[in-house]
């Protein structure tokens, strides 16, 4: 079955297949439970009906949390059953101790650049060496090796060199390298 996933507010994010019972939910945690319809007048007891009425079902959550802290909503519903998540910023991911605890953010030396905080890989099997990361190539840093590759001789690669065809540091402002 394909899940579809429907934002609510910019709050959290609910699948279709539970978008009936995050209406249920949300009334269960609003304060306005008596203004949300019931999940027999949305006639989304089918994944069509629910691709259907997504745009009202979407409007109607909303309209119901917006003014929650989408943290507080997320824990709400996951409470009575509804798999729901907050809508995370990059700030969020970065700030995310479970993904710092997963080893997903790491810290990354990149040479002319330096230390800095970056994702790493999502991917980590029990049973499979770790992904090896490495650095980005320097501007330049494999021309002549490509070149060879693509059949130019020495002379040819220093003579794109000379004629600055192919470089290996960005120019100046002024114009030079």
């Amino acid at each position: 079955m394909r899940r579809q996933s429907i934002l609510t507010g910019s709050l959290v994010s609910v699948t279709l297949v539970s978008a009936t019972l995050a209406l249920t939910a949300v009334a269960a945690v609003s304060a306005e439970a008596a203004a949300l319809p019931s999940a027999q007048v949305l006639e989304t007891d089918n994944a069509p009906g629910r691709r259907a009425d997504h745009d009202r079902i979407d409007a109607l959550i909303s309209s119901r949390t917006a003014g929650l802290e989408r943290f507080a909503l997320a824990e709400r519903l996951q409470a009575v059953g509804v798999p729901a998540m907050p809508v995370l910023t990059n700030r969020d991911l970065f700030n995310s101790t479970q993904l710092r605890e997963r080893g997903f953010i790491v810290d990354w030396d990149q040479p002319g650049v330096g230390t800095f905080e970056y994702a790493g890989s999502p991917l980590h099997f029990s049973d499979a060496p770790e992904l090896a990361m490495r650095p980005s190539p320097a501007l330049g840093e494999h021309n002549r090796e490509i070149l060879s590759e693509l059949g130019f001789g020495a002379a040819e690669i220093a003579q794109f060199e000379s004629d600055r065809a192919i470089v290996t540091a960005p120019p100046l402002s002024d114009g030079r390298t």
